[in-house]
């Protein structure tokens, strides 16, 4: 193994010295660079990719198909680019010797359970009931995501049209208004009225620092500020109520749906608890999670052990215990899992129907306040002129 990985190393750097040196002979440095792995952006499945993949493994298995040839099957049949270009690697990595496993984490594409997950089949000689699994618990997580995306999608378009028709009204209605109320000098204008003048003057004076400067916090955001203010982000989702209660039910299905597919593939649970806290995407979650491996390896019992989780609810918490005295923990897991599921679809749906007359709500009296803000000044001009 790292003999062959130093002849592809080798190999990869014989052939970037070879395009350089051809590029600047011939004056097509952007396009060399452009081929070149250094400068591009490693390509990472998201849970669709991976769903379509777990799919497309598992019917080719189920076919009869050997590990090449199920390869081959995806590489050829799928139209998008990133998963044949992956998957022409693992090929190539596979009928050279290395094991499906190995050559899946040699492509840095995969997430770690997925990695684990097919090794444990490999050894286990049931990679045919690991694909099968993993089809299915990226399929729950893809309706998850779904359902999640489906109940931002509403308050996240009123948000945005709103914002978009105030500074419409802002930069375009309110200096119209400004020039009648300019004939009536005398009129004494409104707190509201006057802030809302100020207002639109700063936007109009300002518009296109506005827009770069809206531009250079969006790009800075994604790029500097999210990476280094995740943990505090992440304690304000365990902390906030109402998020909290939802996201507690979301880590919880990650945390039981991992686990029960790591259990069920011979994974112990000490290396299940480890590969699960690298599905949870939350540092004080995942830190709190690897106490609880530490706790395994000094000899306490798992229920133990998840019992000083604060974040998982209490009844997941006293299931595991009776689980683990009855020998029934896999399938605790996976009857939690499916429980935690139904129960966060339905307060999803209950959120999301209060979320509609919520924003109607904030809409009317954003709308309100700069109508009343433009009426009031004319009544005043109507009683002056009486």
């Amino acid at each position: 193994m790292p003999l062959l990985e130093e002849k592809i190393v080798k190999a990869r750097y014989k052939k970037i010295r070879y395009k350089v040196d051809t590029a600047f002979k011939s004056g097509s440095v952007y396009n060399t660079f452009k081929d070149i792995k250094l400068f591009k952006r490693d390509i990472k499945f998201n849970t669709k990719e991976l769903y379509f993949i777990c799919r497309q493994f598992s019917m080719a298995f189920n076919s009869g198909m050997d590990i090449l040839r199920s390869i081959e099957a995806i590489e050829e049949n799928t139209i998008n680019k990133n998963v044949s270009k992956v998957f022409a690697k693992i090929h190539e990595s596979v009928q050279s010797g290395l094991l499906l496993s190995q050559s899946i984490k040699l492509t840095n594409a995969f997430p770690l359970f997925f990695v684990n997950m097919i090794e444990a089949g490999e050894v286990s000689g049931r990679l045919e009931y690991v694909l099968n699994s993993l089809s299915d618990y990226y399929e729950k997580e893809l309706r998850l995501k779904k359902k999640i995306t489906q109940a931002l999608l509403y308050p996240t378009f009123v948000v945005i049209f709103t914002t978009l028709v105030f500074y419409i009204m802002l930069v375009k209605v309110v200096p119209m208004f400004v020039n009648v109320l300019n004939q009536f000098p005398k009129i004494e204008l409104p707190k509201q009225t006057r802030l809302i003048i100020s207002l639109s003057d700063f936007l109009r004076e300002n518009n296109e620092k506005v827009i770069i400067s809206i531009l250079i916090f969006a790009i800075t955001h994604k790029v500097f500020i999210q990476g280094r203010f995740k943990n505090v982000v992440d304690y304000l989702k365990i902390k906030i109520p109402i998020i909290k209660n939802l996201y507690k039910l979301n880590i919880s299905i990650k945390f039981l749906g991992s686990m029960g597919i790591l259990t069920k593939s011979g994974i112990s649970y000490i290396n299940s608890i480890e590969i699960a806290s690298k599905v949870i995407e939350n540092i004080h979650i995942q830190e709190e999670l690897i106490n609880v491996k530490d706790s395994l390896l000094m000899g306490d019992s798992l229920s133990e052990s998840i019992s000083r989780v604060k974040f998982f609810p209490k009844l997941l918490k006293s299931m595991l215990k009776t689980a683990e005295e009855t020998g029934k923990l896999e399938v605790v897991f996976e009857n939690m899992h499916r429980y935690y599921l139904d129960e966060f679809e339905d307060k999803l749906k209950i959120i999301t129907s209060l979320l509609e007359p919520a924003m109607i709500i904030v809409v009317a009296s954003i709308v309100g306040f700069l109508i009343m803000s433009i009426i009031l000044p004319i009544f005043n001009i109507y009683r002056g002129m009486m």
